[in-house]
């Protein structure tokens, strides 16, 4: 049985209106009555006929016992006075003054939404689906899906990746609660079939050099989240290198298609096919394009915002085949619209295929996803890793969250998978990629992604130094100042971790240089955001660009102490930092004094590419600045917590 609040995951106040009766008495029922708000009428939510579809008798299930509005009994009217209801935050209140066995009334309340919603049924005559107001059935309890995708050739073994140690800390055996799914990364797939060691090599080094599989990968994940997905389920999806490329392409097909109905497996091929054909070149989001539940800023005519697609109805000159098809219309006629609560990436590689490479829609930017996270290498240099960042200009800041950090290291550095060194500081389990594990793992935690952790796990990964400890909150203690004390314990296992010299894999597998010299066809980041080009890369370091000054692009905490801890083995960060003013340098996150300044140490190591200026446009930046401090700006930092 749908609710219509699950349904959407919109609040019920947003759907429909509560009143009292105007005038009952104490032998009538006490009757709510629902009116639906414009914004329920433009989701197509109706009643059959307002009187009855609208109505509730709630003196049928709230009593009185005892003094206390008791919901599972009856008559609470009869002993009732001042009634009303109040809305606090999403949720309407019943308050009243009931009189308790002393004779003598008191002020108590119960959550209306709590327990009544518009429930869908099927008219016995008409045929077609309807809502009534009426008490919630109980349903099953809302899930965690989670989703972890490995990097190119990258599965379990003696070199793990963050991915592998990250579905370890996974609670797995209670599927009530939580369903988990791993893939190996690119380059370990094969079709049935080639069962010989020599086809098996073909394939996999096929999928590498043209990501011959990468719809497979794709379309596997999809057929997980076809298969398990209910309404409430809240989905996270994490990635490594080429695999978190297709972590955010499986988020990008269920944001441009939606999720087929569970057993439609014959149709998956092509809805893939509209999806990797269709444009994610927009304007900024509209309503309709935001996560579903997000409150955007509105108009006075909901109904002219949520256009509704034509669906099957649609009639054009184009072609049959999907690269015709408009998304918006497939979905509408065949899918559901899903939102992805969470997703995390390690180093996404802008495109797959090193030597084809393939870019799908809805990968730099994506509107259906709430909580975007991603840690990035500061120290990767090769032309076949250049890495795919967020659209930070589009991010939509009431619906969305979305944070890139960088770190110290190479690809597999941040991500994981580098043999472990045979020198170690306090624990054989010591390495860079530990430093942004940690992160990801307090990134879930602090936006609430509903994930379960495995506490055995925890405890173990907790007992060998790669996770900090998480003691108990102290009674007096403030919020802030536990989070604070958390961020102490991590930085202290990050000072150890960050002695650990970058991998360069250019040293380690020489074949790695000869692409630096080939003029063929890959993804470059620029100012202007990302675009292909044939020049050779000639080991060209990385470079971060931030577009504007409230977008949440970070370097990582670890990285600038060590810097300013004069260390022993000197450290450059390759990565050059563009979009800052003279003299600016980046935000720190996790820092653990707040809004500091630069160590004066690490600001003269930094690589930053400062923007330079002729008259016109410096006067234009004294203006802005002035603005700016003189509140007439828009220019900001990013929010605090995101970091």
């Amino acid at each position: 049985m749908l609710r219509a609040s699950t349904c959407l995951n919109i609040p019920n106040h947003r759907l429909y209106d509560l009143r009292l009766p105007e005038n009952f008495t104490a032998t009538d029922g006490f009757i709510l009555t629902a009116k639906l708000t414009q914004e329920g009428r433009a989701r197509n939510i109706r009643f059959y006929d307002d009187v009855s579809d609208g109505t509730f008798d709630l003196s049928a299930v709230l009593g009185n016992e005892n003094g206390i509005l008791k919901w599972g009994s009856s008559g609470f009217h009869h002993s009732a006075r001042n009634m009303k209801i109040e809305t606090r935050g999403d949720h309407r209140w019943l308050v009243a003054d009931l009189q308790n066995p002393l004779g003598t009334f008191s002020e108590h309340l119960v959550n209306l939404d709590e327990y009544l919603d518009l429930v869908e049924y099927v008219h016995p005559y008409e045929k077609e689906t309807y809502y009534r107001l009426g008490a919630k059935a109980r349903a099953p309890p809302a899930r965690s899906l989670v989703l972890c995708f490995d990097g190119t050739s990258n599965h379990f073994s003696n070199t793990n990746t963050n991915v592998v140690k990250f579905m370890e800390l996974l609670k797995k055996e209670d599927p009530e609660r939580q369903l988990v799914y791993y893939q190996t990364g690119v380059g370990t797939y094969a079709p049935p079939g080639l069962l010989t060691n020599a086809g098996l090599s073909l394939a996999t080094t096929l999928d590498k050099g043209f990501a011959s599989f990468l719809y497979q990968h794709v379309i596997d994940g999809y057929k997980f989240l076809m298969q398990t997905y209910r309404a409430g389920d809240r989905i996270s999806i994490f990635g490594f290198s080429r695999g978190a490329f297709t972590a955010r392409a499986l988020a990008g097909m269920v944001h441009c298609v939606g999720l087929l109905p569970q057993h439609n497996i014959e149709h998956v091929p092509f809805a893939y096919e509209v999806y990797k054909n269709a444009s994610d070149a927009k304007p900024p989001p509209t309503e309709k394009d935001y996560p579903r539940g997000a409150t955007p800023a509105r108009s006075s005519s909901v109904d002219s915002q949520i256009e509704q697609p034509v669906g099957a109805l649609l009639r054009c000159k184009k072609g049959t085949k999907a690269r015709h098809v408009n998304p918006e219309d497939f979905k509408k006629t065949f899918c559901i619209s899903v939102a992805i609560d969470f997703v995390g990436v390690w180093d996404t590689v802008a495109s797959v295929g090193s030597l084809w490479p393939t870019t799908l829609p809805w990968i730099d930017y994506n509107p259906g996803i709430r909580n975007f996270r991603q840690a990035l290498a500061l120290d990767e240099r090769r032309a076949n890793f250049i890495p795919s960042v967020w659209d930070h200009s589009r991010t939509n800041p009431k619906t969305q969250t979305a944070l890139e950090v960088w770190f110290k290291g190479g690809h597999a550095d941040v991500g994981g998978g580098v043999v472990p060194p045979r020198r170690c500081y306090e624990s054989n389990q010591s390495m860079l990629s530990n430093i942004s594990l940690r992160w990801m793992v307090r990134q879930c935690f602090s936006v609430d992604t509903g994930i379960i952790f495995d506490h055995r796990a925890l405890d173990k990964y907790r007992r060998l130094g790669v996770l900090e400890e998480r003691p108990r909150k102290d009674t007096n203690e403030s919020v802030v100042e536990y989070e604070r004390r958390l961020l102490k314990l991590s930085a202290d296992l990050d000072k150890m971790d960050i002695k650990h010299k970058s991998y360069d894999a250019m040293r380690q597998y020489r074949v790695w240089n000869l692409l630096e010299f080939l003029p063929s066809a890959k993804p470059t980041q620029t100012e202007a955001g990302l675009s292909m080009t044939r020049r050779p890369n000639l080991y060209k370091s990385r470079g971060a660009y931030r577009h504007a000054r409230s977008h949440p692009i970070a370097i990582h905490a670890s990285v600038v102490d060590y810097l300013a801890s004069d260390p022993t083995v000197p450290y450059i960060p390759r990565a050059w930092w563009h979009g800052y003013e003279l003299g600016n340098h980046p935000l720190i996150a996790d820092r653990l004094d707040g809004d500091g300044e630069w160590p004066s140490k690490a600001a003269t190591i930094i690589k930053m590419g400062w923007k330079t200026y002729g008259f016109r446009e410096w006067a234009k930046s004294r203006i802005s600045l002035f603005r700016s401090r003189t509140g007439e700006s828009e220019i900001s930092d990013p929010p605090k917590e995101c970091l």
